[in-house]
């Protein structure tokens, strides 16, 4: 019987003589424990083998169920951000309040950036279904069927994930009539 590391237990005859004649009981006894023994190896290193592979998948659990939560934590602000850019570009009178909102947005967009979160899509990009949320049409010219016209809401990727698709404007030419656009 192969052990766990794909090696053959090593069998071990040994021949004595006590000078009594129990020598081939004694024998008998000690494979007896030395089999027990090697059972006794193989569940410790199977145990071990499973042990090990528990602490891999509980780390592995523990670091996505981290990432699911700072990607949670992080969607919520997204509405704030949205809000803060919207904000920025209203027009104002009081340039010293706009200068504060800009700086607390530079700040809270700087502290997602470090965190891993990007924003997506440019005005000209393909449109991608997994990526983009399609909430309108623009009739275009058949050179720009399919690309984005313009962008309605940025959307967010946090660590290779997206985190919100972006709403935007697909160019569609006037040979096609549209589909269901959205979900």
């Amino acid at each position: 019987m192969d052990n766990l590391n794909g090696e053959t237990p090593i069998s071990i005859d040994i021949e004595y003589d006590d000078g009594d004649g129990r020598s081939e009981m004694n024998k008998d006894i000690f494979q007896q424990e030395a089999r027990e023994n090697g059972d006794y190896l193989e569940t410790l290193q199977r145990l071990k083998a499973e042990f090990d592979n528990y602490r891999k998948r509980t780390e592995k659990e523990k670091l996505e169920l981290s990432r699911y939560v700072e990607g949670e934590l992080i969607r919520k602000f997204l509405p704030i951000l949205d809000d803060f850019e919207r904000l920025l570009e209203a027009k104002t009178e009081d340039g010293q309040l706009r200068e504060g909102y800009r700086l607390i947005y530079e700040n809270l967009n700087s502290l997602f950036i470090e965190l891993g979160l990007e924003s997506f899509a440019e005005r000209g990009d393909d449109f991608d279904p997994n990526r983009h949320d399609a909430v309108a049409v623009a009739h275009v010219l058949p050179e720009n069927e399919n690309k984005i016209m313009s962008i309605l809401q940025k959307g967010y990727i946090f660590k290779n994930k997206v985190l919100r698709p972006a709403k935007v404007e697909v160019g569609l030419s006037n040979q096609e009539e549209p589909t269901i656009l959205s979900q």
